[in-house]
């Protein structure tokens, strides 16, 4: 698996990020791996993502509070 991803987490997509126009969801677990800078730079960046951080959870939150995920990902898509 690291070697699968090695290629997406060794370089950073700030200019790719910056230029995504649709609505978009972050979904971050409480416990998660993306350090704290990283997610303050992707909202600065993007002021307009809504962003959601699911008590208790980590970096997989999908996996580890499915029923929160679906949630997060339903209200954003009801707006």
């Amino acid at each position: 698996m690291r070697e699968a991803i090695a290629a997406v987490a060794d370089r950073a997509c700030w200019a790719e990020w910056q230029r995504v126009q649709a609505p978009t969801l972050l979904v971050f677990g409480e416990h998660g791996i993306i350090p704290a800078a990283e997610v303050r730079r992707m909202v600065s960046l993007r002021p307009d993502v809504e962003r959601v951080v699911v008590a208790g959870a980590g970096h997989d939150v999908h996996l580890e509070d499915r029923d929160a995920w679906v949630r997060a990902l339903g209200q954003f898509l009801s707006r």
